[in-house]
């Protein structure tokens, strides 16, 4: 799965949880970015805009970042009462 799959695999994330893409904001260093562009390792944060919280995923190449970004969505880690 290519980084632009991941993108779209954010959303519908997001879309599943009631969530807007709006709300939500992946941060990386530029040097990251390329990194990340020719699928290697490195770390991304996602901040949720409405609540304040960020948290910091690592990426290794593959979409495992998705799962644990399903699974912190859907225990409300980014609600501030989560």
């Amino acid at each position: 799965m290519d980084l632009r799959q991941q993108v779209v695999r954010f959303r519908e994330l997001l879309d599943r949880s009631g969530l807007e893409i709006d709300d939500f904001e992946l941060n990386v260093n530029s040097d990251a970015f390329r990194k990340l562009l020719d699928g290697g390792a490195g770390s991304l944060e996602v901040l949720c805009r409405r609540s304040g919280i960020a948290i910091n995923y690592q990426y290794d190449g593959t979409a495992s970042w998705l799962d644990q970004l399903a699974a912190d969505l859907s225990q409300g880690k980014f609600r501030k009462d989560g």
